[in-house]
């Protein structure tokens, strides 16, 4: 947690010449501090407080994969009570590490305003509604059918909205409530009898989900809008995703008014530019356009999840490699596994596959199947809006990127392809075995020798994933190797692996520093979030020995203070005019002024 307090540069105030008090904004970082998931924070300031993201947390902290399971499910199941009579959220963009927790927000209490671009709130549907029905840490009041529990299955439906038709159909003699996680519950319903499992209604879920979407505001990157209070917002495009931003949020300096009548007294509010990134991208994307420059700030939070590391090799050579390799395991009469998540990766290796049709690598009656609901559903995203500007023209005047010939993402179809096993491509969910769809019934493709897996993405450690690409890391083959699944089972695999990089849509080292171009590297303070500890500490000496006079990484709850300066920046002084919108949203050019540079001061 940070806490950032603000004062103004008048003299008398020091000298207690004014009856008003000096506001004195705090920025606290309840998640990704020191850590790279669970983006949450909060800026007081001016009498109003304001969250930036609510992600869920990631297995991070532990041992073994049971204790970073149990870390992430504790730290995912609470949101800070201080958010939850916020004036408004800001989102910078629908992976799930930053709007995971918003449904709990909203489910204790929070009823404020949720602001997003359209595309993050056309993308936060789908991806809500998936971690909603698979989320094993928020307790929920549960509620099903005792005749059904006791009816011979294995599983029962757990109903948590008061909306659910299916749920209010339950006679009340039937009706059998528990307040507890999605593990919890399980325990409760399998003792004294078999085990049986939970399955969360998905009517509850798009309840729920469809709730959260109906607080969320629909904002325009690059234009400014007024929040109550006087702070001014603008979401500027951050190039990670379709519609991801990183979100400006400045105030005019207003001097605070004696309360009348018993009433408190108002405070000073000093002028002061914030600019919280999220997941910055970068230009080298197939899909879309990197980030411009940022506009000049008095402090930034920036993603650190690469750490000092750039590139070794042009994206453009790693793709050739990816579709090569693919190609080679089909003409062997091979398998090709593709473990992806479902926003963005998916969709770029889908591009890839196509790119290898045109160039004859890879035969278009290939079938390419895509099983995932939640991928699915993703790519129906990208297509409704494939026109809209989103995406690099090249990409989106061709439907096939998204779906190329063979494509194939019916469950049924999926199915009866188990059953043979015959040469084709996989695009699965990231996890590999994750719980959602096809950790059971993907499990068999382990035991096929003629299956190659290519893991394109980040793979906890513990997971098999992971373990896969330790071996691949050591170079030697996993072929024959014996790992643990999630359920804690242990597997003896036949399958090869192969790692292959290039499909991320976060900027490495020298591609933050181009977005940071703008920033006065003597005044611009830095708080470096999202990343691991060692990648956090190594960007942080990265961007000193670069000549950066003030950067940090914050730790959670430990207090960060900033002084006004005596004058002008150089930040603020070449600031170009920025967008003040009013009621209707429309823009006009505001001048930045001396008073808009702040100093911090480190402790």
């Amino acid at each position: 947690m940070i806490v950032v307090s603000l004062m103004v540069a008048l003299a008398p105030v020091w000298l207690g010449a004014r009856a008003t008090p000096v506001d004195e904004p705090s920025i606290t970082v309840h998640g990704a501090a020191g850590q790279v998931s669970g983006s949450n924070s909060i800026l007081e300031i001016g009498g109003k407080k304001w969250v930036i993201d609510c992600g869920t947390f990631m297995p991070e902290v532990g041992d073994t994969a049971a204790a970073r399971e149990a870390w992430a499910n504790t730290n995912s199941s609470t949101v800070p009570e201080d958010e939850l009579d916020a004036d408004g959220v800001f989102l910078t963009h629908a992976h799930i590490d930053h709007i995971g927790r918003v449904p709990l927000l909203v489910r204790e209490g929070y009823r404020g305003p949720i602001y997003a671009t359209e595309g993050t709130i056309q993308l936060a549907a789908p991806m809500l509604l998936s971690n909603a029905r698979y989320d094993e840490a928020s307790k929920r009041n549960w509620m099903w059918s005792s005749s059904a529990a006791s009816a011979g299955k294995n599983y029962i439906t757990g109903h948590w909205m008061a909306g659910c038709q299916s749920a209010n159909s339950i006679s009340p003699k039937n009706a059998t409530t528990f307040t507890g996680t999605v593990t919890e519950l399980t325990e409760q319903i399998s003792r004294g009898g078999p085990r049986k499992s939970v399955s969360p209604c998905r009517a509850c879920a798009e309840l729920e989900v469809a709730g959260v979407i109906k607080q969320m505001k629909a904002v325009k990157e690059g234009k400014s809008f007024t929040l109550p209070g006087g702070m001014t917002a603008t979401p500027y495009s951050a190039g990670h995703i379709p519609g991801s931003c990183s979100w400006l949020l400045e105030t005019k300096a207003k001097k605070g008014k004696k309360g009348k009548r018993g009433a408190p007294d108002e405070v000073d509010t000093p002028a002061i530019r914030i600019l919280f990134s999220g997941d910055l991208g970068w230009d080298g994307s197939t899909l879309i356009e990197g980030p411009e420059p940022a506009p000049p700030v008095d402090v930034v939070l920036i993603e650190t999840t690469y750490g000092c590391s750039n590139r070794t090799k042009p994206v453009d050579e790693g793709m050739a490699e990816f579709r090569k390799a693919v190609s080679d395991t089909i003409a062997e009469g091979g398998i090709a596994w593709i473990p992806s998540f479902a926003l963005d990766r998916t969709q770029k290796v889908l591009h890839q596959l196509r790119i290898a049709q045109r160039e004859g690598l890879i035969r278009e009656n290939v079938p390419i199947f895509v099983p995932s609901p939640s991928a699915r559903a993703v790519t129906e995203v990208y297509e409704r809006n494939s026109k809209k500007g989103w995406f690099r023209d090249l990409w989106a005047k061709d439907k096939t990127n998204l779906r190329p010939p063979g494509y194939e993402d019916s469950e049924e179809a999926f199915d009866d392809w188990m059953t043979r096993q015959s040469p084709a491509i996989l695009v699965s969910t990231g996890g590999l075995l994750d719980v959602a769809f096809g950790g059971g019934s993907m499990r068999p493709l382990l035991d096929n020798p003629k299956v190659t897996v290519f893991l394109v993405g980040y793979q906890d450690p513990f997971s098999p994933g992971g373990q896969m690409a330790d071996s691949v890391t050591k170079g030697e083959s996993t072929a024959g190797k014996t790992i643990r699944t999630p359920d804690g089972k242990t597997v003896d695999i036949k399958v090869q692996t192969k790692r292959l990089g290039g499909f991320s849509a976060h900027g490495r080292a020298n591609e933050i520093d181009a977005w940071l171009a703008n920033q006065d590297k003597e005044t611009c303070r830095v708080l470096l979030v999202h990343g691991e500890s060692q990648a956090l500490k190594d960007r942080q000496k990265c961007l000193e020995d670069q000549g950066w006079k003030h950067v940090m990484v914050p730790e959670r709850a430990k207090p960060v203070e900033l002084v006004p300066q005596s004058k002008t920046s150089a930040a603020a002084a070449a600031a170009p005019a920025t967008a003040s919108a009013g009621a209707d949203g429309v823009g006009t050019p505001r001048a930045l002024g001396s008073d808009d540079c702040v100093q911090q001061r480190w402790r």
